[in-house]
């Protein structure tokens, strides 16, 4: 949560784990979907959390009384994106179905459907001042929303392969998509205009990207590792580009302030002609790598043989928070030390 307090874990079985990170505890249980938990995110508040699910909806839970405060229902297809407005007074939800819902929360009986994509929604971002929407799909377009009125302000195309990754400048000026074609685009949203014709300088797909907080350097990173940094001002040269660590990367985080990478890599083999040319097969190497990332070097490592999945950093950014095989691990980077939240107990498990 953005308070750091409690984190929140989808789960395939259609519930979604709470727990306390200072009490290490489940704190609750919350059981209300039927179907796999794609997406989870918490309100700038830390009070709710949206959670949407193979069955086509999302719904919002209060943190304190662990109740469900409503259903949101209007998504044809499962829910693969949810994010909050900056104000947390509106949530965006992609899906399957090829459209985007913008939910007013005061009044959840009002919505707008946002439909211009032809294919699935991958990413969400709000513009800071939460006036602009911008969405990613396979359709290898992003689209830019008004948030007042739901129309749309652009159609940014260009790219050969679907969005992956989306981020606002902090001023929101600029936004910048990610592909699994390998490059990345510059958009002023003002003028609507690119900033530049192509930009290339990734071999694999853009896995994620953050602006620094003075707005003019950007930090993507690929699949294979590579960290690139961009000049907004000139982002057809990058200004450092390190190369990566590792095969393949299957997850990783920022830390809030952008300043250190945490990923995990593995070796792939590749199935095109699937959606996204999604791989086939994994082989994790165990390790969680913390690298800064002005520089590339490694700062640490953990090693974990129990398998990963997503990453995520404490808002002061010092422990990393990981799903495994029915627990959540969690490692202070400062300290080394580790913590094991259990999710499963596996005495309780029938094995026959």
């Amino acid at each position: 949560s953005p308070d750091g307090t409690t984190l929140a874990a989808g789960r395939v079985d259609s519930r979604v784990e709470l727990w306390g990170v200072e009490t290490q505890t489940n704190i609750a249980t919350l059981e209300r979907h039927f179907g796999e938990v794609f997406s989870v995110t918490f309100s700038p508040d830390s009070t709710t959390v949206a959670s949407g699910a193979s069955d086509g909806t999302v719904k919002l839970w209060n943190v304190e009384t662990q109740t469900n405060i409503v259903t949101l229902e209007g998504h044809t297809a499962p829910v693969t994106s949810v994010a909050f407005s900056p104000d947390g007074t509106r949530l965006a939800s992609g899906g399957e179905d090829a459209t985007v819902r913008l939910w007013d929360l005061t009044n959840t009986d009002e919505w707008m459907t946002l439909e211009k994509h032809t294919g699935w929604t991958n990413v969400l971002a709000f513009s800071p001042d939460g006036k602009m929407l911008a969405s990613g799909s396979t359709d290898k377009t992003v689209q830019l929303w008004n948030t007042a009125t739901g129309e749309p302000l652009a159609t940014f195309t260009g790219h050969i392969n679907g969005i992956t990754a989306l981020a606002f400048s902090p001023d929101g000026t600029t936004l910048v998509s990610g592909s699994a074609d390998g490059m990345i685009r510059f958009w002023n949203t003002q003028t609507r205009a690119l900033l530049s014709d192509r930009i290339t300088g990734h071999t694999q797909w853009v896995r994620a990207a953050t602006f620094f907080k003075e707005s003019s350097t950007l930090a993507s990173v690929a699949f294979n590792g590579e960290i690139t940094f961009w000049d907004v001002k000139t982002p057809q040269k990058p200004t450092v580009h390190t190369e990566g660590h590792r095969e393949w990367l299957s997850t990783l985080a920022f830390s809030p302030d952008g300043t250190k990478l945490a990923s995990v890599g593995a070796n792939k083999t590749m199935l095109f002609g699937a959606p996204l040319n999604f791989p086939s097969s994994e082989r994790s190497d165990h390790l969680v790598r913390l690298t800064d990332v002005s520089t590339g070097r490694e700062l640490a490592t953990l090693e974990f043989t129990r398998g990963f999945q997503q990453l995520i950093f404490s808002p002061n950014g010092r422990t990393v928070a990981f799903g495994s095989w029915g627990e959540i691990h969690l490692w202070n980077t400062d300290t080394g030390d580790e913590l094991n939240i259990p999710l499963i107990d596996w005495t309780r498990v029938d094995w026959e």
